[in-house]
């Protein structure tokens, strides 16, 4: 092909096809996870089609080609960590079938189009801490895609699309405390999916389309506390990711689709109350990210996905009363969240990360005695967790971090005799816990917060003798 376009270079032919080779190179790379090579292929790509369509404006199968190459080009700086420039490459992408769909609007391609960049923005936002923006693309996704399905009939192919949109609105519910709402999402994807997979048997990507659904109903019902039925959600799951992965053992995403669904299965193992089983599970988990990690070290998702596992791992560990080993995966837990963090300083789940990871190494610091390490630990996890808030002000769900903070922070300090520390700590957890209580106002754990803070509150504004005595 370089050959070809080298001798007859103004060939719009060649050039198209050249440009669809590296498109798919990107594609594949991506995939393969050298994330470097995928970005080469894809800037090439770019840089032909912007060529083409400067040739001719009203070309618009060559513009729609840049659309396409816009959405790899961001998925590549999307994994590289790099999430304003990715957000930049699927917006201009979007303008452009925005553009395109209303030039034609009976080509349902073109509608269907605009959904694929929505879903992938939703995605950017969501991670970014704009979970209003995230619902709103989810949304619009969504509503495109009954639309194309509902003009086709009951037997429409575009059906098969709706789940993606659903299930990412199932997550943000959960995100947010709806779990009601979250299930109903949930229960619909994988209806749609178990149907479509039993139409086209043999489909690998029904078949995992499936299993992924199967998790989702999984996280909501452990979050609802149906433990058991979260268990056999994930079973079901596994047993899908096992068989994928066996197909294909050099296929790196369902390699770690199968660490995950070992993850899944350990917390809803611990959640049932068997704890050694929820450690095996862990650590198969870990294995296999490990040896996936070696691959392709500087995969930000992988990092992740190690950084659950092994606060997973740790807390399995502190519950069978293993200390040593719990510290251990703790600290290996936030060297990795660090890591991940670094690369992308505006994700503010990774951020959260970080503050968690804190969060446990403070605990196990304030039970081993080391109360000026415990502080130290709660105090930087305390500066994220009020940036992580200040970035996403109309989350009410990123406050219960700085609520829970505050009272380790308090406790300790009154246990070191600074009483007028310790008040100011429970006094801005007590704000907090009051508006958690109003705003959910059927769960009684925020309602008992409120009660105790306010109490322990009473008590240290009494003169220190009275203090003392009670």
């Amino acid at each position: 092909m370089e050959r070809l376009t080298e001798t007859d270079p103004d060939n719009p032919e060649l050039i198209r096809s050249k440009t669809a080779m590296l498109d798919e190179f990107a594609q594949t790379y991506l995939a393969a996870g050298n994330l470097e090579a995928a970005l080469k292929n894809a800037e090439e790509a770019e840089a032909l089609t912007r060529k083409e369509v400067a040739k001719d404006d009203g070309n618009s199968y060559a513009k729609r080609n840049l659309s396409v190459v816009l959405v790899h080009l961001g998925d590549a700086k999307r994994d590289m960590g790099n999430t304003a420039d990715a957000l930049a490459a699927y917006e201009e992408s979007l303008e452009i079938r925005e553009a395109l769909s209303a030039e034609d609007e009976d080509n349902e391609q073109a509608a269907f189009d605009i959904t694929v960049n929505l879903e992938r923005m939703g995605d950017l936002k969501r991670q970014m801490g704009d979970r209003k923006g995230a619902f709103a693309a989810y949304e619009e996704s969504l509503a495109i895609r009954r639309r194309l399905a509902e003009q086709d009939g009951p037997d429409s192919e575009w059906w098969k699309t709706a789940p993606v949109s659903l299930g990412k609105i199932c997550d943000l519910k959960l995100d947010i405390g709806d779990t009601q709402g979250a299930l109903e999402a949930c229960n619909e994807v994988l209806a749609i999916s178990r149907r479509t997979a039993a139409e086209h048997e043999g489909n690998t990507d029904w078949e995992r389309d499936v299993a992924v659904g199967l998790e989702r109903v999984g996280h909501v019902k452990l979050a609802a506390e149906d433990s058991q039925g979260a268990l056999e959600a994930y079973e079901e799951s596994l047993v899908t990711r096992r068989r994928l992965a066996a197909l294909d053992p050099d296929n790196a995403t369902w390699q770690r689709d199968l660490a995950t669904g070992f993850s899944f299965l350990g917390s809803a193992k611990h959640a049932v109350g068997d704890t050694s089983a929820a450690i095996k599970a862990h650590e198969e988990s870990l294995r296999i990210l490990g040896r996936l990690a070696e691959r392709h070290p500087n995969k930000s998702e992988l990092l992740q996905d190690i950084s659950i596992s092994l606060n997973k791992l740790g807390y399995a560990k502190l519950m069978a009363g293993d200390l040593a080993g719990a510290r251990a995966a703790y600290d290996k837990r936030l060297e990795f969240a660090r890591k991940v963090a670094a690369i992308d300083p505006t994700n503010l789940d990774w951020q959260r990360s970080v503050l968690l990871g804190l969060n446990q190494i403070g605990i196990m610091q304030n039970a081993a005695g080391d109360q000026a390490g415990a502080l130290a630990a709660y105090k930087e996890s305390l500066s994220i967790a009020r940036k992580v808030a200040d970035a996403d002000p109309d989350n009410i769900m990123r406050q219960p971090d700085i609520e829970v903070i505050l009272q380790k922070i308090a406790a300790i300090r009154l246990a070191a005799g600074d009483r007028d520390g310790a008040l100011e700590a429970y006094e801005e957890a007590l704000e907090i816990a009051e508006r958690m209580a109003q705003a959910f106002p059927d769960k009684e754990v925020w309602q008992q917060d409120v009660a105790e803070t306010q109490e322990t509150i009473k008590v240290l504004k009494q003169p220190p003798d009275d203090t003392a005595e009670r």
